[in-house]
């Protein structure tokens, strides 16, 4: 058993997720796949024994095949299976994912591109561990965000706190302005 955040572990790779997932946090995996592989597996599980607990959710990498392969396993059972025919990983290129855990989904980001979502099939809160499992050089494995170190911001925040003093100078523009500029509001919202 690993401790997250783990830098360089082996495969089958094991770890307690501390506190859980959240809202607004984020599952990083940073490793490379060697050129003879054939798959690797990422599982967020409900207990620390492989194939024993449920799994919320399945991740298998397959670049032979060119798919990315998303599940789920409750009550002793594979659910529905989701692929798209393109695998953003390959082999002997480094690689950096993201699994964004967002209010009603898991979104899945590969070197920094969106690549899919996956709607949570059930409670994140049962989440415990991660698994790592198959043909993967792991260099780093940590969650981030939330009440894991750097805060990332809830993904549909209804309030946000007021900004420091002078943090959007010029907005509105001062009364002895007479030129007109056409000002950002002060909060953007991304999809």
């Amino acid at each position: 058993m690993f401790s997250l955040p783990a830098y360089n572990p082996s495969v089958p790779f094991m770890a307690f997720i501390p506190g859980g997932l959240a809202h607004g946090s984020r599952v990083r995996i940073r490793g490379v796949m060697p050129n003879a592989a054939d798959r690797f597996t990422v599982d967020l599980q409900c207990g620390d024994t492989y194939m024993q607990h449920d799994i919320a959710l399945h991740l298998s990498v397959r670049p032979t095949e060119g798919v990315l392969v998303r599940n789920s396993y409750e009550f002793n059972a594979w659910g529905a299976e989701e692929r798209i025919r393109a695998c953003p990983i390959y082999f002997a290129q480094p690689f950096d994912l993201e699994i964004h855990i967002e209010y009603t989904r898991y979104s899945i980001k590969v070197n920094g591109q969106h690549y899919c979502d996956f709607n949570h099939r059930f409670s994140l809160s049962r989440v415990t561990h991660i698994r790592i499992g198959g043909d993967t050089i792991l260099y780093y494995v940590g969650t981030e965000g939330a009440h894991h170190g750097e805060y990332v911001p809830p993904p549909f925040a209804e309030t946000y706190p007021p900004p420091p003093d002078g943090y959007f100078a010029g907005y509105p523009p001062p009364p002895h302005h007479h030129h007109h500029h056409h000002h950002r509001p002060p909060y953007e919202y991304y999809d």
